[in-house]
């Protein structure tokens, strides 16, 4: 079988990488930000939104 056309490979990154982006856009909100604590040596990563008692981690 031979290999896809160049274009063919193109577009379908292009598709890969908008489903991705639209994924990540839906799962989290504009206004939130990562966020790293260190527990026993090991570094977690959060996503946190809203300020202050609005804050939350998923």
């Amino acid at each position: 079988m031979p290999a896809p056309s160049l274009v063919s490979q193109t577009t379908y990154a292009e598709l890969l990488e908008r489903t991705a982006n639209a994924a990540f856009q839906e799962t989290f909100a504009e206004d939130g930000a990562f966020t790293s604590k260190t527990v026993n040596q090991r570094k977690y990563w959060y996503f946190q939104t809203g300020t202050g008692s609005e804050r939350s981690k998923p």
